[in-house]
């Protein structure tokens, strides 16, 4: 039977094998293979064909940017209610013209910049740690 209120939720009337809460305004992106993903089952159905265990996924939500490793903790992120009608929080995301390759890199210079900035903190806190103490 027919449910009004998964039609008011996912605004669709469900196609039998068909996952009714597409993501509206962003995908998922598995960085290993370059697929854009728009629902929970087409995640499932992707990471079972490509034979990727439990861990070895590596899928970017193009809602938070965050990069998950582990099928299960991607999973626990997408299943909450009403996840599928979030606006990505990426800042100048679209969906349609977003380059995940360009973001990746971007954001692999900025992780390698923070690590740098940390390190050289690093020695200078300590001699000034060490000044003041003495």
């Amino acid at each position: 039977m027919y449910n009004a209120f998964v039609v008011g939720v996912c605004c669709r009337k469900p196609v039998k094998g068909s996952d009714p809460c597409t993501f509206r305004h962003f995908f998922i992106y598995c960085l290993h293979h370059g697929t854009q993903l728009s629902t929970l089952g087409e995640i499932g159905k992707h990471h079972l064909e490509k034979g990727e265990g439990q861990t070895d996924i590596k899928m970017l939500c193009g809602c938070c940017g965050s990069v998950y490793q582990k099928i299960d903790e991607l999973t626990n992120h997408v299943n909450i209610e009403n996840f599928h009608l979030r606006l990505s929080e990426i800042p100048g995301y679209h969906k349609d013209t977003f380059n995940v390759g360009e973001y990746s890199a971007q954001q692999q210079d900025r992780n390698a910049l923070q690590e740098a900035a940390a390190v050289t903190r690093s020695p200078a806190s300590a001699q000034a740690a060490a000044a003041v103490a003495s």
